[in-house]
């Protein structure tokens, strides 16, 4: 072999190795550091501007999700920012850490999670990605999108899903007890009583119950009178389990007999199987609105009537399927719209090379459902 040759090899060889190490630095950085560590920051208090992009310039990051695109912003031009509300909090959020007997600090990873509408206001739960801080829930105005208060959780919770009980004007959080699904519950006067700032203090639970029939408590919705909570699992069929909702606001408990236990308990009086990498769950009438998200893959909306057996093998009762960006979390039906929540905009993963949402968005209820919007508002009156 000439020397040429051999040299023109030997760069080849180098470059090769050069991009590969680039590449395996890259990731670890992304996927390992990024996951793994809150950067510095000089802020006093929660953050209320996007972290990522302008206006126009999410809605042009969306604009290669046709069917989205249009679902979101047509129609919305004299809406406050199209429809979209800022997720706050997500460059700096004022809250405690548990490690040093309830201090006060700024969190810089919170990663948001669930989602509902209560009233008034936008409600957003979100957990340290570092597990250094205390979980929250943002509270912000549904007309105006401003960010109103901050709730400061008990614990460290991925409180992944929140859902809201208008009969009896409770607040549900996804949690957990001992390393055991809970539900917890506190009540909207005591969210709009709440003040951290004058308190230092994180919010009290009106109820706690631990699920002894769900190894995780992933995503929450409530729908006439039922408290629905699944289960998400990211390589087997899943479950949601239907809870009771009593006189007082708490969850039905009976005999824990069935499954072994000699106490009263939280059972659920239906289950259904749901497929895998769900991370929400809406009921309208007789349909459901499943969120399905995991990983780099793109996320979908998935529609069936309630009634159908879904799971992976029975796409055939699939009556809508929209495609969306990666790292969708909860979706919320209020009135007329679905809202949906990403996680793709916090620190943790901010840095891969994905489209991402920095916004909670507003989809039109009635072409998600494939319904005429007369028949749509028609059932709302009803």
């Amino acid at each position: 072999m000439n020397r040429n040759g051999f040299g023109q090899r030997k760069k080849a060889a180098a470059a090769a190795l050069f991009l590969l190490l680039t590449v395996f630095l890259y990731l670890g950085y992304v996927v390992l550091y990024r996951q793994n560590t809150e950067p510095k920051t000089d802020a006093v208090s929660t953050s209320t501007k996007a972290v990522l992009y302008s206006t126009k310039h999410q809605m042009f990051v969306l604009r290669q999700f046709e069917e989205l695109y249009r679902l979101a912003f047509s129609g919305r031009a004299a809406e406050t920012d199209y429809g979209m509300t800022v997720i706050p909090g997500l460059e700096a959020t004022k809250t405690l850490t548990e490690n040093e007997g309830g201090k006060t600090e700024i969190c810089t990873s919170m990663t948001p999670q669930g989602l509902a509408i209560a009233r008034d206001y936008i409600l957003v739960s979100a957990y340290c990605h570092t597990h250094k801080h205390n979980s929250v829930v943002y509270v912000m105005d549904k007309n105006t999108h401003e960010l109103l208060k901050t709730i400061v959780l008990k614990d460290k919770n991925h409180v992944g899903g929140l859902a809201f009980d208008k009969e009896h004007n409770m607040v549900w959080v996804s949690t957990s007890h001992n390393g055991r699904a809970a539900a917890s519950a506190f009540s909207l006067q005591n969210l709009e009583a709440y003040n951290f700032e004058e308190t230092q203090a994180p919010m009290e639970y009106t109820y706690a119950h631990d699920l002894y029939t769900l190894e995780r408590d992933s995503f929450m919705s409530y729908e006439d009178g039922y408290l629905y909570i699944g289960h998400f699992s990211k390589k087997q069929i899943s479950m949601v389990q239907k809870f009771k909702i009593t006189e007082n606001g708490a969850l039905k408990t009976s005999s824990g007999a069935e499954i072994g236990i000699d106490q009263e308990i939280v059972m659920p009086e239906e289950v259904k199987k749901i497929p895998k990498k769900i991370q929400g769950f809406a009921i309208y009438k007789n349909k459901v609105i499943l969120a399905q998200s995991y990983g780099a893959a793109r996320s979908s909306l998935l529609v069936y009537n309630y009634n159908a057996v879904m799971h992976r093998t029975q796409t055939r009762y699939t009556l809508n399927k929209i495609t969306l960006p990666q790292k969708l979390q909860q979706i919320y039906i209020d009135g007329a719209d679905v809202y949906i929540l990403f996680e793709s905009a916090a620190y943790a993963y901010s840095a891969q090379p994905l489209p991402k949402v920095d916004r909670i968005l507003k989809l039109h209820l009635n072409e998600v459902l494939k319904v005429d919007l007369e028949d749509l508002m028609l059932e709302s009156d009803g």
